[in-house]
């Protein structure tokens, strides 16, 4: 008897229990699902996050109103969360962005190309502006006109940024769209459907000369910095590719290898220079030193052009300043406490667990970034960084 009493009296605790569980779960808002979202696997966020903007605002709204509301939206968390690992176009904050422009092209690319630009501020390095660009461009089938049309139009500020979308999009045309595989895993992890049907192949064959080639015609000759960044597009599309393929890097560095020789070192070196923001960056955030080196190694070993691992280390340097504005473009440093650029000086002291020939490259990869807007407003100082200040080229860029 007292046995069924005891059960009888398990039952009520069990429930409120259980009720006390689910009602201290997180009430389903925008905020945390998209903080569930930077939890994602890093080939799943970018899936995510346009699931959720999908779920919360209705295509039949006005896309420019929703833009708005969230570039004010102080709420969103964009950080990363447990670890230092970047999305798959970059930090999470980019790559959030990436998804809000792709949605805005999906549901009102009919729009003036300018207008749909205007609706966002160029936050966490462009990635919506990037989000617009990719998805405007396979609905177009990549045609040439196109593609100068978003060099001639893109917003003042974001020329760096601009150029690096046309070097993924022209990587694409020659290949096929990186959004086909990546609209096949919005599909199946999450039940997003485009609402239209895309040509994700639009030519024939593969011709991996020709996105360098292009970058040319498309960029001004003037602009050689600008052609540079058209060529770390390339580089970062490869880097995509790569994160979808059962081999990893090797079958990108085999691509490289086969084109001609006076692509072939650019190929090889804009692809390291994506290797160490997305993936050797993150290793030194987190204090994996010796796996970031040893990646860098690797990868340079692979292209059997040892000489070109400089490029992993500027891109780790980038990685980290990248890192950097994605975690405080909140505007928490407006008003900078001593810990503040305390914290700021320890981001910049990663770079000193380079091999002692790659620091400054590691360096010059992190001032290429935000970071030195930082360093500047801050009047921080930093032996190592003082000594290379004079030699560094004031218009070189880290971006996506």
């Amino acid at each position: 008897m007292f046995g069924h009493n005891k059960v009888y009296f398990l039952v009520p605790i069990v429930v409120i229990a259980l009720g006390i569980f689910f009602y201290s779960l997180p009430a389903p808002t925008l905020e945390n699902d998209v903080y569930s979202c930077n939890k994602a696997k890093p080939h799943l966020r970018f899936s995510c996050y346009r699931a959720v903007l999908e779920e919360y605002f209705p295509s039949a709204g006005d896309p420019e109103q929703y833009v708005r509301a969230l570039e004010k939206d102080t709420k969103l968390s964009l950080k990363a969360v447990d670890n230092q690992s970047y999305a798959i176009f970059g930090t999470n904050c980019h790559t959030f962005y990436h998804a809000v422009g792709d949605f805005v092209a999906t549901h009102a690319g009919n729009k003036p190309l300018q207008e749909l630009l205007s609706y966002n501020s160029g936050k966490c390095t462009a990635g919506y502006t990037m989000g617009v660009y990719k998805r405007l461009a396979l609905a177009d089938g990549y045609s040439t006109p196109l593609l100068k049309s978003f060099y001639d139009v893109c917003p003042q500020g974001q020329e760096n940024q601009c150029a690096h979308e046309i070097g993924h999009l022209l990587h694409d045309k020659h290949t096929y769209s990186i959004l086909k595989i990546i609209d096949s895993v919005s599909e199946r992890e999450y039940n997003l459907a485009y609402p239209q049907t895309y040509q994700y192949a639009v030519s024939s064959s593969t011709d991996l000369n020709a996105p360098f080639e292009e970058c040319e015609e498309i960029i001004p000759i003037s602009k050689p910095d600008l052609i540079r960044q058209c060529y770390t597009g390339i580089g970062h599309n490869l880097f995509l590719f790569s994160e979808f393929s059962p081999d990893g890097f090797t079958s990108q560095f085999t691509e490289c290898s086969n084109i001609q020789e006076e692509n072939r070192e650019n190929c090889f070196a804009f692809l390291l220079y994506r290797i160490g923001i997305n993936e050797g960056a993150p290793r030194f955030l987190e204090h994996n030193f010796t796996s970031g080196n040893n990646m860098c190694t690797d990868a340079a070993n692979q292209t059997g052009v040892p000489d070109l691992r400089m490029h992993c280390y500027i891109g780790i340097g980038g990685g980290i300043g990248l890192f950097i504005d994605s975690e405080y473009s909140g505007g928490e440093y407006e008003s900078p406490t001593l810990t503040d650029t305390e914290r700021l000086i320890g981001y910049a002291k990663l770079c000193e667990k380079a091999p002692s020939e790659f620091i400054d490259n590691c360096l010059a990869g992190l001032m290429g970034t935000k970071f030195r807007k930082f360093y500047a407003d801050f009047k921080l100082k930093y032996e190592p960084i003082e000594k290379i200040l004079p030699k560094l080229n004031a218009t070189f860029e880290v971006v996506g």
